[in-house]
C-alpha cells in the first residue's frame, strides 16, 4: 500500500490534506476509468461491478449533503 511521504516543513497542514484529497481523488477517477485493453463486453461489466462504489462516494459527498440537508429543512 502506499505510504503517504514525509511532508516538509514548510508545507502546512492544510496544504497536506489538501494534496492528499487530490490524490486520493486522482487514484479514484484512474480506477473509475476503462481499460482499453480489455474487450468492450467486459469494459461493460467490469463498470457494471464498480457501480455500486462509485454510488456510495457520490452519496457521501459532502456536496450531496449540503443539498440533501437543504432540501430537509425547505420541505419544513
Amino acid at each position: 500500500m502506499d505510504q503517504m511521504p514525509i511532508p516538509d516543513k514548510d508545507e502546512s497542514f492544510l496544504e497536506e490534506i489538501k494534496s492528499g484529497i487530490r490524490k486520493l481523488l486522482n487514484k479514484a477517477v484512474t480506477w473509475m476509468k476503462p481499460d482499453k485493453e480489455q474487450p468492450t463486453l467486459v469494459q461493460i461489466l467490469v463498470f457494471i461491478i464498480k457501480l455500486p462504489i462509485l454510488l456510495l462516494m457520490l452519496l457521501l459527498s459532502p456536496v450531496l449533503l449540503v443539498i440533501l440537508i437543504f432540501v430537509f429543512m425547505a420541505a419544513f
